[in-house]
């Protein structure tokens, strides 16, 4: 997000602040989802306004004891927390948000946040809880048919096998991730795990695999405008690795030509 954008979104939360927010607690829920989406949409922008927006998110919610919101908000704020690395506040409140969500019943909603945690676990390099809370997650999402979230949950499972460097294990989670990926037609979701599969096929020294999945992940990265250079990397260090020089200098200049282009745009 350019900084023009990112100026306007604030903006508006600023707006909302002295126009938007109704007497009804009714619209007041309404409001308290609105500035969640906002909260969301700025963090996935890495946007330093996201955590104050959520603040006000959850202040709202309380207000008004609108349980599903506080629960929303809660876990937004611990998703900002440990994309800082703050793992102990972010713990604090995915656990809270947690624990709301189960008192009023959503069940659904609570593995979500435990699927956070156990991300949040795998990043503090504590494995054995990011399995036991990924795992359980995992078993909600599949009783409940929520099948994105499990393919979410299988993949963090198969990034936490591969940083283990069990290979197997990381690579049959990313195969039933991409299964519910593809049913579910997320093309940004199929390229990362094509590109996690083409990555371990290198590590393990099969090529012609690395390079066929590299290559499918290539294909979807340029259909999504995302994470083209990452492909383009890939294919360059399969090709140096299989003594083809040329296509790994023609991949590197591919990428090195996108990344001046973005840089500078």
């Amino acid at each position: 997000m350019n900084s023009s954008s990112g100026s306007y979104l604030f903006l508006v939360w600023l707006f909302s602040l002295f126009y938007v927010l109704p007497s009804s607690a009714q619209k007041d829920s309404v409001t308290v989802n609105n500035l969640n989406e906002r909260a969301w949409q700025l963090y996935r922008a890495i946007s330093p306004d996201a955590l104050d927006i959520a603040y006000h998110a959850l202040q709202l919610a309380r207000q008004i004891q609108y349980k599903a919101g506080i629960g929303n908000s809660l876990n937004r704020i611990g998703l900002i927390h440990r994309s800082k690395g703050a793992y102990k506040e972010a713990l604090l409140y995915f656990e809270e948000s947690k624990k709301t969500r189960l008192s009023i019943g959503d069940t659904l909603g609570a593995a979500g946040v435990q699927n956070n945690i156990g991300v949040l676990y795998r990043l503090k390099g504590d494995v054995k809880k990011a399995y036991e809370n990924l795992l359980a997650a995992a078993r909600i999402f599949e009783q409940k048919k929520a099948f994105k979230y499990l393919a979410n949950a299988y993949e963090n499972l198969g990034i936490t096998f591969e940083g283990e460097e069990k290979w197997d294990k990381a690579m049959d989670n990313y195969e039933l991730a991409l299964e519910y990926h593809v049913k579910e037609k997320d093309s940004v979701a199929m390229a990362s795990i094509y590109y996690n599969i083409a990555a371990i096929y290198f590590y393990k020294d099969n090529l012609k695999q690395a390079e066929s999945y590299s290559q499918q992940a290539l294909r979807l990265y340029r259909q999504t405008g995302l994470w083209e250079v990452d492909a383009l990397s890939l294919l360059a260090n399969i090709a140096s690795s299989a003594k083809d020089y040329i296509t790994a200098e023609r991949y590197y200049k591919q990428g090195i030509s996108i990344y001046q282009e973005e840089s500078f745009s």
